[in-house]
């Protein structure tokens, strides 16, 4: 029969992630850096309800967000290094490397986005004394997802992304922090045929504090 294309058009923001990371080794000038363990949450705050103009539902994986609820644990390593800033005087340069495993819940009508495991490797070269210059890299790799109670193909999702992300970070106090990066394709290999991005566009912000 013949093809027919299917278009959205959508925009809003996505789900809400939270995430709790809490140092179980200190570096104290052994050099061994600090080592911590993250446990967070997405809720289904984002939109995950979105037809076209010939009221079609847009696929899951798609929409702003998953109307999941997902788990994530991992761990990471942080190392701060003393450094000359680009604009003149010491600043902190820190080097980080983090594991984060997503296991994540059923959406609508059963249907279960594959689960995800990211490596996150990088940097920041401090420019100003409260700005930094972030240079890393992301690896994302995505299993299949569960159908549940839907028709859609999941044998078309799931695969392996790797992203170069430059951004900036601003220490906006000595507790608080925000960061801005754009995820850019290095390597991208999927199952069959999926829809993927030119790039990603990420914002974070973050408070640190001392129990």
């Amino acid at each position: 029969g013949d093809l027919e294309d299917e278009t959205w058009s959508f925009s809003g923001a996505g789900d809400l992630i939270t995430r709790l990371r809490y140092a179980v080794l200190l570096d104290e000038g052994r050099g061994l850096g600090t080592w911590s363990v993250i446990a967070g949450c997405k809720f289904p705050t984002g939109r995950h309800h979105v037809k076209n103009s010939a009221g079609e539902h847009a696929e899951p994986g798609i929409t702003p967000g998953t109307g999941s609820y997902d788990l994530i644990l991992g761990a990471a390593w942080y190392k701060s290094l003393q450094g000359q800033a680009l604009a003149g005087g010491r600043a902190s340069w820190p080097l980080y490397f983090s594991l984060t495993y997503r296991a994540n819940g059923p959406g609508d009508e059963g249907y279960r986005l594959g689960n995800v495991f990211q490596a996150n490797v990088g940097t920041t070269y401090p420019v100003f004394r409260r700005w930094s210059a972030l240079v890393g890299f992301d690896l994302l790799v995505k299993q299949r997802d569960w159908k549940g109670r839907t028709t859609e193909e999941t044998q078309k999702t799931g695969g392996e992304f790797l992203y170069f992300s430059p951004g900036a970070l601003w220490r906006i106090t000595d507790h608080w922090e925000a960061s801005s990066l754009v995820q850019i394709p290095v390597h991208q290999h999927v199952n069959q045929i999926q829809i993927v991005s030119r790039y990603n566009m990420l914002a974070s912000v973050s408070y640190r504090f001392q129990l």
